[in-house]
């Protein structure tokens, strides 16, 4: 499910706010070819979010029925790096166009990646349906790049995975009951929906939606079945409840 709203373009966080610390940006090979990887320090959590179609067609995210269980991140020195420490058949030693785009997208985030140790984000080729998905299990983030996706799309589909890594991380029941309040969302809607479905109409997608929608810009394809973006008000209500 789909819905389109306006876009306030005002009260957006400073480009200045955005850093990298903590976050290394290498180049694994995988099963389907090479993957662009940001790198945080880890530890593990139980859930799948996936991702698919991220513009105008109907969008699912993948949530389980489970409660999640909170921890505290620990933190990281580790600076940015971008290395090829894998090599493909054609250009050895070289990044591919999915990585490219990506350690672009991720200088589009305005938020501190070093405040998510453990997670790692993937760049892996476009695929139908899903355009990237969120595993707690094993702090990974994969997006999906398509042929013809601009830094600026990948950034829009890896805000909104960001925020799941965020909520699971991050979120109490009291910071959800809040969130929900901020947003005018019922007391008692379930936090997740079900899995394999959209999420667009759930807490958790609205909550991902809201921090993507902080974190890049105001041409964020806001999806959220919730309600309209969310307001300067509302943005500075969010940022002081989970400290961003």
């Amino acid at each position: 499910m789909t819905r389109k709203h306006p876009r306030p373009g005002a009260g957006r966080r400073s480009r200045s706010a955005r850093t990298l610390s903590g976050v290394a940006v290498a180049v694994l090979a995988s099963g389907v070819g090479l993957a662009g990887v940001a790198r945080m320090p880890s530890s593990g959590r139980r859930m799948e979010i996936g991702r698919p179609q991220a513009r105008v067609a109907a969008a699912s995210i993948a949530t389980p029925p489970t409660t999640m269980v909170e921890s505290a991140p620990a933190t990281t020195t580790a600076g940015v790096t971008v290395a090829p420490v894998g090599a493909g058949p054609d250009s050895p030693g070289t990044r591919t166009d999915e990585q490219e785009i990506g350690a672009q997208s991720l200088r589009l985030i305005a938020f501190d990646l070093s405040r998510l140790p453990g997670w790692t984000v993937v760049f892996l080729p476009g695929r139908a349906g899903y355009r990237g998905r969120t595993l707690p299990a094993s702090k990974r983030i994969e997006i999906y790049v398509r042929q013809g996706d601009t830094a600026r799309t990948v950034a829009y589909n890896l805000g909104h995975e960001l925020g799941h890594a965020v909520d699971v991380t991050y979120s109490t029941p009291a910071r959800r009951s809040s969130y929900r309040s901020i947003r005018g969302i019922e007391a008692d809607a379930r936090w997740f929906g079900c899995a394999d479905c959209s999420d667009f109409a759930t807490p958790a997608g609205d909550f991902a939606e809201t921090f993507g929608f902080m974190v890049t810009d105001p041409g964020f394809n806001w999806r959220s079945a919730l309600g309209r973006p969310p307001t300067n008000e509302q943005r500075a209500a969010v940022t002081a409840l989970y400290g961003l």
